[in-house]
């Protein structure tokens, strides 16, 4: 998803409907079984309110993944700003080297991700991905290496269409 105003473009990645479920569905359970256990217990007054306060804390954090877990890429006329939950980043255009968009499938992985992993200056870069097919790959000068996962390859084509037309001051 794009859209444009006082940037040239911004991109909103969020992770599929059936992904945010999957994340939830161990919460559920846990308050769950918490709950029952709470009910069990001698003197129940405590462990209920214990309970309670767990389900409503677990459920802040499902609503937080559900309704706010978004990767933002803002292309302006000279930096690229990149946000994700607890990451802020920016890259002046004219620091980029070059990009590239690549099917994700053939990053290397590690078989559980996070949102955001590894830095800039790290030889695999920072990577932010809420799971996707294309990989939007920004590298400066002095060799930090950006990559964003995107849901389409339409948007990470179009990201880089963008970055590119105003990498040297376009």
């Amino acid at each position: 998803m794009s859209t444009t105003g006082e940037h040239l473009a911004e991109f909103a990645i969020r992770p599929p409907t059936w992904a945010r479920w999957i994340a939830v569905a161990p919460l559920i359970f846990v308050a769950a079984v918490l709950v029952i256990v709470a009910m069990t217990l001698d003197g129940g007054a405590i462990g209920v309110v214990l309970s309670v306060a767990v389900v409503v804390a677990l459920g802040l954090v499902s609503w937080w993944w559900m309704r706010w877990t978004v990767i933002r890429v803002r292309i302006q006329p000279h930096e690229v700003r990149l946000s994700a939950p607890f990451y802020r980043s920016s890259v002046h255009t004219a620091d980029i080297a070059q990009t590239a968009v690549v099917d994700d499938a053939t990053l290397g992985r590690s078989g559980f991700d996070w949102v955001v992993m590894g830095r800039p200056r790290d030889r695999s870069g920072v990577r932010l991905n809420l799971g996707g097919v294309a990989a939007l790959q920004m590298q400066t000068f002095d060799q930090r290496l950006y990559t964003v996962v995107f849901t389409s390859f339409d948007d990470a084509e179009r990201a880089q269409r963008v970055i590119d037309s105003h990498r040297f001051g376009g």
